[in-house]
């Protein structure tokens, strides 16, 4: 299917085990409302200047990407003692109660996906949003594996069985991984229908009656698919799951050279993250680039804090088991790129205010 285009950043990542609630308190006053999202925070919170268009940015890219409308949302960052105040459950940092989802953290693409698929009613079974969220969060501080399957798992499980079980009792990487193998082979449109028809409680039989109506083909075969998914070839009409990164703005070339340098503060509107009186939370800046063409680049880190600071570069194209995200150390790196698009996203405490810098010239 052809994505709508996004609005995304123009307009103007979380916990895997953050889970969805029923319930939660009433959030603070609306402090910013942006075209798609109201957004709130606890009294002593102070986002980064660029939170605010980042999480009002994601509800029209995941829409676009989905093929839907954007519809409009709430989040709330609160402190940790509202936080516990609220039916969430204890262990979480997110929740979300319908279209109005609720965190410790400055951001959370995950709880935001579940508020806006509860607008299409998409949340009934744990296991397809609970999959859902994992597979468009894409934000960790380090290099987990945007794409897990089931050789690194238990191979004797039946990930039929997942489907059965509540969001408490789920392996969050494996439906986020079934559910991003699904939307790579099959687009968007069958997961939204099939994702609308499930509900918790459901048995197998109607489940899988359900999969087979809707794909037209047995839910056992395909998870057989999955389990190799790793050895199957990347075909030009899989849908590709693009990280929000992706939907960044693009930094040209300079020549033969691309260059993205700043400080990482959260005084700057394309920064993302938080302060509070007694903590600063991780903070990201992503930018995108196009690759000209395929071959051989030196890429070249540079600046502070190294031990506290995460540079990845990753494509934006390609089926999912065939990513190939790169943490990026100081000093010089060899890396062979094919032409196309990708993000480097940059990840640290912004208080500190490091200056980061990202060199890439192809290499002979």
């Amino acid at each position: 299917m052809t994505r709508r285009p996004s609005l995304g950043w123009a307009l103007y990542l979380s916990s895997v085990g953050a889970l969805a609630c029923e319930d939660a308190v009433k959030p603070p006053a609306t402090a910013w409302s942006g075209i798609f999202l109201d957004y709130g925070q606890s009294e002593g919170l102070q986002p980064c200047v660029g939170t605010h268009a980042y999480a009002d940015g994601f509800v029209p890219f995941l829409a676009g990407e989905l093929g839907m409308d954007p519809t409009r949302a709430s989040y709330t960052w609160l402190n940790s003692g509202e936080y516990d105040a609220t039916d969430c459950p204890e262990a979480s940092s997110g929740c979300a109660m319908r279209t109005h989802a609720i965190s410790t953290y400055p951001f959370h693409l995950h709880e935001q996906v579940h508020s806006w698929a509860a607008a299409y009613d998409m949340n009934g079974l744990p296991f397809y949003t609970e999959g859902l969220a994992v597979a468009y969060e894409l934000f960790s501080d380090g290099t987990n594996p945007r794409y897990w399957h089931l050789p690194f798992a238990d191979p004797s499980q039946d990930l039929r069985e997942q489907m059965l079980l509540t969001a408490f009792e789920l392996d969050y990487p494996q439906a986020g991984a079934f559910v991003t193998f699904l939307l790579a082979r099959h687009g968007t449109d069958k997961f939204v229908e099939v994702s609308r028809r499930a509900r918790a409680g459901q048995d197998l039989v109607v489940i899988e009656q359900d999969f087979i109506e809707v794909y037209g083909v047995p839910l056992v075969d395909e998870v057989e698919r999955f389990r190799g998914s790793d050895e199957l070839p990347c075909e030009a009409s899989m849908f590709v799951v693009r990280p929000y990164d992706c939907d960044m703005p693009e930094i040209p070339w300079i020549g033969d050279t691309w260059v993205h340098s700043g400080i990482l503060s959260c005084d700057d509107d394309d920064v993302a993250g938080g302060l509070g009186p007694d903590q600063a939370w991780r903070s990201v800046r992503s930018v995108s680039l196009t690759v000209p063409q395929s071959g051989r680049y030196r890429v070249r880190r540079y600046g502070d804090g190294d031990d506290d600071v995460e540079v990845l570069i990753g494509d934006c194209f390609a089926c999912p088991w065939q990513h190939e995200d790169r943490r990026l150390t100081e000093g010089d790196a060899t890396l062979e790129l094919s032409a196309g698009t990708y993000f480097v996203r940059v990840v640290g405490s912004s208080d500190a205010a490091p200056l980061v810098g990202v060199v890439i010239t192809p290499k002979e």
